[in-house]
C-alpha cells in the first residue's frame, strides 16, 4: 500500500506543471552554448585566481573579470527563472515532506 502510494506521489509530482517548467528549464540552461561558455569562463577563472593569489594587482584585474562573469551568469533570464522555479519545487516538496512526517 505505502509503496503504491509512493508511486502514486512520484507520478503526480512528474506531472505537475511545475515540475515540466522546472525540467524544461534545466534542460535549456544544460543546452545552453552561452551559458557552457560561462560557466567554463567562471571555472577557468578561479583557477587563475587561485594561481595568481601572490601577484595582488593580477589577482585583483582577475577578480573583478570574475565577478563580472558570476553575475552575467546569475542574471541571465534563463537561470533566474530556473532559480525562481527551483525554489518554488523545493517548497512544494517540503511541504509534502512535513504532511508525510505529520
Amino acid at each position: 500500500m505505502l509503496k503504491h502510494n509512493i508511486k502514486k506521489l512520484a507520478k503526480t509530482l512528474q506531472n505537475s506543471t511545475i515540475f515540466n517548467e522546472y525540467s524544461k528549464l534545466k534542460e535549456e540552461i544544460e543546452n545552453s552554448e552561452e551559458l557552457k561558455g560561462l560557466k567554463i569562463d567562471i571555472n577557468n577563472l578561479k583557477k587563475e585566481l587561485t594561481k595568481n593569489v601572490r601577484n595582488e594587482e593580477k589577482h585583483n584585474e582577475l577578480a573583478t573579470l570574475y565577478n563580472q562573469k558570476v553575475e552575467e551568469y546569475e542574471t541571465h533570464p534563463l537561470v533566474q527563472n530556473f532559480n525562481y522555479i527551483k525554489e518554488e519545487y523545493e517548497n512544494e516538496l517540503l511541504f509534502i515532506k512535513e504532511k508525510i512526517a505529520e
